[in-house]
């Protein structure tokens, strides 16, 4: 019990500097003097730095499926359901766009926790479509032969609209709020043809 509890209390203070100050100039230090825990202490549960963010991510994950999940509650349909993903992944991403959550975090470098982390937010992301595509289905909303194939497509297009819009570099420590809006205007419009594509039609 007192293991979890020095974690969670790293994890909210590393969480805390990350997002006002990013990543890279967040030291071990401050952390611990953030967190009132030793700096050797937090090495005793994480192995290092990247494990530290790791565990950050994973907790944005969570608090990100917690509230994605009360709002689905509320869903109407399918589209609804998607434009609440939308809605609450720019939200997560405006406010903690110091972290840089899921793109400027460099997974690739060989870094086991990272790595893992990276596979698992983006199989949270097409988890996540695939949930909501097969309510639509069960709802008989929708009619799509391969349930997985199209929501990898959907992920990939939505993602594709924010690479190639952003123009941002991964330097900037101020956010482009139009720009934002931009990009989250076109994955809606997105979701729309995508739905309008896959309704049964109905025949009057």
């Amino acid at each position: 019990m007192e293991t979890d509890t020095r974690k969670k209390q790293i994890i909210k203070a590393a969480l805390k500097r990350f997002s006002h100050f990013g990543v890279a100039k967040t030291t071990m230090n401050e952390i611990a003097d953030d967190s009132s825990i030793t700096k050797g202490n937090i090495y005793y549960y994480f192995t290092d730095k990247n494990a530290l963010i790791a565990e950050v991510i994973k907790e944005l994950l969570n608090q990100y499926d917690k509230v994605l999940k009360k709002r689905l509650m509320n869903s109407t349909s399918t589209l609804h359901s998607l434009q609440l993903a939308l809605s609450s992944s720019k939200e997560f991403f405006e406010k903690y766009y110091m972290i840089n959550l899921f793109e400027n975090i460099d997974c690739s470098t060989g870094n086991d926790s990272l790595k893992q982390v990276s596979d698992m937010a983006g199989d949270y992301g097409h988890q996540l479509i695939i949930k909501i595509f097969t309510t639509g289905i069960e709802r008989g909303e929708l009619q799509i032969n391969n349930v997985e194939e199209t929501a990898q497509l959907y992920n990939d297009a939505s993602r594709g609209i924010f690479f190639v819009n952003r123009t941002w570099s991964t330097k900037t420590i101020t956010i482009d709020y139009d720009l934002m809006n931009v990009i989250h205007n076109k994955q809606m419009e997105l979701a729309k043809i995508f739905i309008t594509a896959l309704t049964i039609k109905t025949t009057e």
